[in-house]
Order: structure tokens, then sequence, then C-alpha cells
């Protein structure tokens, strides 16, 4: 009889341990992927909170605005949840530098902007040098563009694809072109920025600089290709 009990004891023993294995390991897994999207949301509140960011630049190119100069301040970037981004989640380290660099890159030209805007303000005739603020834009632009892809990047390599195709779908996001290329504005970043090297991991070289200007170069030949066919059509129909 006594055999039969410990036998029955031992059981029990067994299956309280095995059910206590089980329960640890679901325990871990829950926490593994409420982590997993406590990541998520804040990449996806970075990403959107970028996104804006890099619409209202977009909307506050220099071409498309007039003379006053309080129309150009509405365009200040926010921060908030990508310095939060660069803060909590834990990012590839190269990432994670480029990133931080770039958003003090950002403040620097967001202060350099205002203090155009600020000159200006403070003249008789009160006309922003648009030549300037172009130069300033374009480079603000392209900040926030690459900062907006990184967050994409580092959503795809967390095999978050679908919360990264929302920057596929937007004008603001294509690149513009620039003269003579992205290379040289990268070595001058480096040399006198202190800007450090691109992010190595794959899913980021589309925010590459080369990669940044083959696409500036196809969205412009496109661009010739429907002006050229245009033409030519207008020319067919004797216009």
């Amino acid at each position: 009889m006594d055999t039969v009990i410990e036998a029955i004891v031992a059981l029990a023993t067994l299956a309280l341990a095995g059910a206590t294995v089980w329960m640890a390991r679901e325990i871990r897994t829950e926490r593994i992927e409420s982590a997993k999207e406590r990541v998520r949301g804040s990449l996806r509140a970075a990403l959107m909170e970028q996104l804006e960011n890099t619409r209202r630049w977009y909307s506050a190119k220099p071409d498309r605005k007039g003379d006053d100069p309080e129309d150009y301040r509405f365009a200040q970037p926010v921060m908030t949840e990508l310095s939060a981004l660069a803060r909590d989640v834990d990012l590839p380290g190269d990432a994670a530098a480029y990133l931080m660099w770039l958003i003090a890159d950002v403040r620097r030209i967001w202060a350099e902007y205002a203090a155009l805007l600020d000159q200006v303000k403070g003249t008789y005739h009160g006309v922003v040098e648009k030549n300037e603020a172009r130069r300033i834009w374009g480079l603000g632009f392209d900040h926030l563009q690459v900062i907006t892809g990184l967050i994409a990047g580092e959503l795809r390599r967390r095999d978050h694809k679908a919360d990264a195709t929302v920057v596929e779908s937007v004008r603001w996001m294509l690149p513009e072109t620039w003269a003579g290329g992205r290379a040289n504005t990268m070595v001058a970043q480096t040399t006198y920025l202190a800007a450090p090297r691109f992010p190595a991991d794959p899913a980021f070289a589309g925010c590459s600089a080369a990669a940044r200007d083959q696409q500036a170069a196809e969205i412009a030949a496109a661009t010739q290709a429907k002006l050229r066919q245009h033409q030519e059509d207008l020319s067919r129909a004797g216009l």
C-alpha cells in the first residue's frame, strides 16, 4: 500500500513539475511577445512622428512658399518619439549612433533655418532669400527622409514589414535630385560634422546616399520620359 501511495505521490510531483515548467515557459513567451510589441509600438510611434515631420517639411519647400518668413515656421521638426526610441529601444549600435547624429544635425539645421527667418523678419523688405533657404531646406528634408527610412528599415529588420510599407506610398518620401549627388555631402558631414558611418545592416541599404541618388535619378528620368511623351502626343495632335 505504501508503495502505491509513494508511486502516486511521485507521479503527482512529476506532473506538478511538468506543469510548473510549462507555465514558466508560457510566462517567458508572453513576456518576450509583450516586449516585442512594446518595441514595435515605439518604432511605429517614431515612424508616424517622422512621417509627419517629413510631410510638413516637404510642404514648406521654398519654391512652394512666398516671401513671408512666418510661412515657414510651422515645419519645425518634433523629435519626442524619436528621442524616446533612441533611448529605450535596443537598436544596432551603428544605427543608434547614426540616428543620434541625425537628430542633433536636424536640430542644428532648424536653428540655422530659424536664424535665417529671424534675420529676414528684421529687415525692411522682409523677403526670404530663396537660394539660401533652398540649401538649408534640402539638407533638412534629406535628413528627415533618412531618419524615417531608417525607422522603417528597423521595422523590416524585426519582421514588421507591414508597418514599414507606409513609407513607400507617400509622395514626400521620394528623394530630391542633388546636383553632384550626395557623396560629396556625406564626405563633408563625416569630415566637418563628425557624422558616424552609415548603418551596415542590409535592412537600411535603401536609405544610403548611393541608393537615394539612384532613386532620385530614376524618378527624374521617368518624369522626363513622361514630358517627352506628352510633347509628342501634342505634336501628333497638331497642337
